[in-house]
């Protein structure tokens, strides 16, 4: 970071996109941690700004209602921005929460919805159940599709994500997959054997889905 910011003439927006080009799969930090950075070498001879010794606080109590208090209000709070904003040590801060039976739950990642694609999912449900109460082996003729998106907008790391609680709270994060930059790849199946697959360099919207779907059909058409 302090490479990017010494070439780029101590410029910090020019040093955040320095930054990002180089490590596009990293975390971006805020751009006035640059000059942050350069400051606290100078003057302080390190990165980090030595906490005052009457900022630490030694009475038991204290510390709980504190560590605690932070976590209620931010329940998405890491023991990093603990030590840093209260001057308790990450160590305390840990032991503080797991003698109050708070755990690290890791936030999952789901699907983003759409308003409508709750009742549309229904109707394809009830649209099913009715083909196989006509027909048990209609599952049979279904030629099923599926594709994977690879995106080079970074990674969500799980790793450092979490979400204090006493109790499990199932915590999610929505995700918009296909709103990246990247390249899908479209796979039909059928009757456990891949009919097809398309490579696109782009993300697979609706109207290519439904191409690969009829060049598809009517390619295998006379074979199925």
């Amino acid at each position: 970071m302090l490479e990017c910011f010494i070439q780029n003439g101590y410029n910090s927006e020019a040093a955040s996109e320095a930054y990002f080009n180089r490590y596009p799969e990293r975390r971006q930090p805020n751009m006035s941690i640059f000059g942050t950075l350069k400051e606290n070498l100078v003057e302080y001879g390190g990165f980090n700004k030595p906490r005052p010794k009457n900022y630490r606080i030694q009475d038991a109590e204290d510390v709980a209602i504190n560590v605690v208090g932070m976590v209620v209000v931010n329940p998405s709070i890491s023991s990093r921005q603990i030590e840093a904003e209260s001057g308790i040590s990450r160590r305390r801060a840990l032991s503080v929460l797991k003698k109050h039976k708070f755990r690290p739950y890791t936030i999952r990642k789901q699907q983003q919805l759409l308003p409508t694609d709750p009742e549309r999912r229904l109707d394809f449900c009830n649209w099913y159940l009715q083909q196989i109460e006509q027909d048990q082996l209609f599952f049979k003729n279904i030629i099923w599709t599926d594709e994977s998106y690879v995106s080079s907008a970074g990674i969500f790391n799980r790793h450092n994500k979490h979400y204090w609680s006493e109790d499990n709270p199932h915590q999610t994060v929505d995700v918009q997959n296909q709103g990246r930059f990247g390249f899908s790849v479209w796979c039909a199946l059928y009757n456990n054997r891949i009919l097809a697959y398309q490579l696109y360099d782009d993300n697979l919207n609706g109207q290519r889905d439904v191409n690969c779907a009829s060049q598809t059909t009517d390619d295998n058409l006379k074979t199925l």
